[in-house]
């Protein structure tokens, strides 16, 4: 697997067909709403004076957390979308992505697992860095601290190789769940130098899009400009998500080339 030429078809696929853009540009502008709602209803809980005026926003803090869940499930099928254009890019096929929509639904089972997996790793991650705070702090021992960040780095990279080609596996090949993660387990372990590459690279970017989103949280600017703000750092934060759901696929295709 050779990273550099991974990386360049990827760009080359996102610049000849900028509709692959699309799918994350939906996702972000959903993930974008949410962000915004979610604003103000914290801005509403700070001016809460009582109880029952408290009890009064359960039902929108329960259409939040409902909102929440179906943009997770919606930004998990536009992932899985990507290994049908990918494949009809390799093809020499038009691109549409109402075809590529349609494949991603037909696994929504594997879907809903991986969305799952990942959110159970995420819990036992934030569990195990609970329990090492607690100790550092019964210890007096503050290299504990320093533990938790590249703990959670390496169990991420490690859990993000084993299961990087799910997705890649279920579409293409539409396998069933066990199958897309025996194999997607097997491949990551046979090619996990080149992938722990790749993920290298996916978490610099991803260390990018944390920076720039940051920029988007300030204060002491008018509204209108915060918003525009705002919109362009989600904007730049779908193109980068656009270029590494186009990568993973791409890599899968690589590696079944060559094997």
């Amino acid at each position: 697997m050779n990273l550099t030429s991974i990386l360049k078809e990827s760009l080359s696929l996102i610049r000849q067909q900028p509709k692959v853009f699309i799918p994350k540009l939906v996702t972000t502008l959903l993930y974008s709403v949410y962000t915004l709602w979610a604003a103000k209803l914290s801005l509403k809980a700070v001016s809460v004076k009582t109880p029952e005026a408290m009890a009064a926003l359960f039902p929108e803090v329960l259409m939040l957390f409902a909102f929440m869940l179906g943009i997770y499930f919606i930004d998990l099928v536009s992932y899985a979308m990507y290994p049908s254009i990918v494949n009809d890019f390799n093809s020499k096929r038009d691109i549409m992505l109402r075809k590529s929509l349609l494949e991603a639904l037909k696994a929504w089972k594997i879907i809903v697992v991986l969305g799952f997996a990942i959110q159970l790793f995420l819990l036992a991650m934030l569990a195990v860095a609970g329990f090492i705070e607690v100790m550092a702090l019964e210890s007096s021992t503050p290299v504990l601290t320093s533990v938790i960040i590249p703990l959670f780095i390496v169990c991420m990279i490690a859990f993000s190789i084993l299961v990087f080609f799910v997705i890649p596996i279920a579409i293409a090949e539409k396998k069933g769940i066990r199958q897309s993660f025996q194999k997607s387990i097997e491949l990551g372990l046979r090619h996990k130098k080149d992938l722990l590459k790749i993920n290298l690279v996916f978490l610099a970017l991803a260390a990018v899009t944390l920076a720039v989103s940051l920029l988007s949280e300030f204060t002491g600017l008018i509204a209108l400009a915060a918003l525009i703000v705002f919109l362009a750092v989600r904007l730049i934060q779908a193109v980068i998500y656009t270029y590494l759901c186009v990568v993973n696929p791409i890599a899968y295709f690589k590696i079944r080339e060559n094997t």
